[in-house]
């Protein structure tokens, strides 16, 4: 069954923060301290009030989720470079949301190239391996890893970025 890609409204939210809590415990579980759990709130309701807050839903189930937005100056500096940026990139672990990743990507790059733009870019954690992993079979390249600054601590991030044709 195909994902079904729409704008998150607010009857969504309670869905979006529980795959996001569900991810960041699973991430930890694995020992990836990738995102705290519970989620942080605030930039979900920042996405959504902007209208760069997504799910993905199969049969009238929210399976996946993810924020988008045009500009990342905090991670990506002031890139000039037209860009459609994914963060909270999250999927439930159960069998019908299987794919949905990688669908919400594929969209992702499809709503760039529509849009005249000439990449989607991301980040994670550089020490998820298995997440850098999955990002270059999806077909983005790696472009650098940075130090990024949240709160009192520093983590290096892994930028990755999928050119599109528009």
């Amino acid at each position: 069954m195909p994902l079904e890609i729409s704008a998150a409204t607010q009857d969504d939210l309670p869905d979006v923060y529980e795959i996001l809590d569900g991810a960041a415990a699973w991430l930890i579980e694995q020992g990836i301290h990738q995102w705290p759990n519970p989620y942080p709130r605030e930039p979900i309701t920042r996405a959504f009030a902007e209208r760069g807050l997504w799910i993905g839903s199969r049969a009238g189930q929210t399976v996946a989720t993810m924020r988008t937005a045009r500009r990342d100056p905090d991670i990506w500096g002031d890139d000039a470079a037209p860009a459609l940026y994914v963060h909270a990139l999250a999927v439930r672990r159960e069998p019908p949301a299987r794919g949905s990743g990688l669908e919400l990507l594929r969209w992702a790059a499809r709503t760039a190239a529509r849009d005249g733009l000439v990449a989607v870019r991301l980040d994670c954690w550089a020490g998820n391996d298995r997440l850098r992993r999955y990002y270059l079979r999806a077909g983005f390249r790696h472009v650098r890893d940075v130090e990024e600054r949240s709160g009192p601590r520093t983590w290096r991030c892994s930028l990755f970025e999928l050119a599109v044709m528009t």
